[in-house]
């Protein structure tokens, strides 16, 4: 036979061994402690359970647990009594199907039963939750509760009664509050009406006078958007952005906590695990809801507040543009303004060399007047010059464009540079041509 076949064979059977003693199903019988103000009863309970690979119990199938105690275990006369019986079904450590629970008491002041019986599926309530307080000295129930769940969700009539007081109202299928809910406390009667969890009419009155004490109906508007929001959450969701109002949803805490606070204690909540509806000793129950309205932005006035806004940036673009261009324009001037003294000084510097070089000693006349007389040599190309220096700058003064003016101040002093190389050479020809010359076009043709 072939001897890795033979080893294959031996690790599964190894294998399902360790499979099927993992999962052996074993049964506890034997005492089990309560917690909190619970911890002084002594009880048994009975379950059956697998342990996983890290050694915790998964608790399946039946669980009971009962307690009966004398008052000389809790430090009163024998004839004081408590008894607790607790019996259900666990599911992979969840609470499955029926749950009856009953306590029974016996001691001064307090002589008695209660009775809840509650329904889980998968570990969260579903179907009917009830609890009743039976008064021994009266004979007659004197507390009592009714809840029905779908899946942790509150759906149909629920009520409650102790004494005189009572709380009783509907929820819809999705667990909101709808129609009358009535919560009578010290005489006073609370009446809300709801529509789908929208309240639209909050009374208070005396229960014994009948006098209304306050009294108020939902906005109209308000209830008309309402309606609406909840149509066209069914029909055409899109269409709410096109309304001032949306439904939030909130709980309300009165009642999750009044039946909370009945239900806690009966079933021993925090001692008995397996009610995913209950986290850290509160009970989380998708349940009693309602809506309210907030204003919202509708679709237009989203558009038009993006379109704002986009026109503000538009406007503080524009205004960073426009001051980047005066800026710009600023500094542009800046320099045209240097570049203009710059040739506004070499021009007169030019002029004024060129003055120098044409202006000689005329000796006759200064030896016949006895002091020093001037005049101007070549006086034609001079006289030719200066009216075209003068043509410039009358240009140059009837410009309010800086480039233009610069232009003609450089045109002058190339001018004014041009005709002083001339002061040393011979000119006669030139100064003919100048002499017929009438306009400023030709002499600046001619002085080239």
């Amino acid at each position: 036979m072939n001897k890795s076949i033979i080893l294959s064979c031996l690790i599964l059977i190894s294998c399902l061994m360790f499979k099927s003693k993992a999962f052996t199903q074993s049964n506890y019988s034997g005492e089990y402690k309560l917690s909190g103000d619970f911890s002084f009863i002594k009880g048994k309970a009975n379950y059956t359970y697998t342990e996983n690979s890290n050694y915790e119990r998964i608790k399946n199938g039946s669980f009971t647990y009962s307690a009966n105690m004398n008052g000389t275990e809790f430090g009163m006369k024998s004839s004081n009594k408590i008894s607790i019986s607790i019996k259900g079904n666990y599911s992979k450590n969840l609470k499955n199907g029926r749950w009856s629970h009953i306590v029974a008491v016996k001691i001064p002041g307090n002589n008695g039963k209660v009775t809840s019986n509650v329904n889980y599926k998968n570990g969260w309530p579903h179907g009917e939750w009830s609890s009743s307080v039976y008064d021994n000295e009266k004979n007659k129930i004197t507390e009592s509760g009714l809840l029905k769940f779908n899946n942790n969700t509150v759906i149909g009539d629920f009520k409650s009664s102790k004494g005189k007081n009572y709380v009783k109202g509907n929820c819809d299928e999705k667990g909101f509050l709808h129609g009358k809910t009535s919560i009578v406390e010290g005489g006073t009667e609370y009446i809300r009406e709801y529509n789908h969890g929208f309240l639209t009419l909050n009374v208070t009155r005396n229960i014994q006078s009948g006098n209304v004490i306050e009294s108020k109906k939902a906005d109209p508007e308000e209830m008309e958007y309402f309606n609406k929001i909840h149509s066209l959450s069914n029909t055409n969701p899109e269409e709410l952005e096109d309304i001032p109002f949306r439904r939030v949803q909130k709980y309300n805490n009165y009642l999750i906590d009044h039946f909370a606070k009945m239900f806690k204690d009966a079933l021993f909540s925090n001692d008995f695990p397996g009610d995913s509806s209950f986290v850290n000793s509160e009970y989380y129950w998708d349940s009693f809801k309602v809506y309210v309205l907030e204003k919202q932005e509708t679709k237009q006035e989203k558009l038009a507040k993006e379109q704002a806004e986009a026109e503000r940036l538009e406007a503080e673009k524009l205004a960073r543009e426009a001051a980047e261009a005066e800026r710009l324009e600023a500094e542009l001037k800046k320099k045209q303004v240097e570049k203009y003294n710059i040739a506004q000084q070499a021009m007169q510097k030019s002029d004024k060399a060129l003055n120098e070089a044409y202006t000689v000693l005329d000796q006759i006349k200064t030896a016949y007047e006895g002091k020093n007389v001037y005049k101007i040599k070549k006086k034609k190309l001079y006289n030719s010059y200066r009216k075209l220096h003068t043509e410039y700058i009358k240009k140059h003064n009837q410009s309010d464009d800086y480039e233009v003016i610069i232009n003609f101040l450089e045109k002058a002093k190339a001018l004014s540079d041009r005709v002083i190389l001339l002061v040393d050479t011979k000119t006669k020809d030139l100064e003919r041509s100048l002499k017929s010359a009438t306009t400023t076009e030709q002499i600046e043709e001619l002085l080239k």
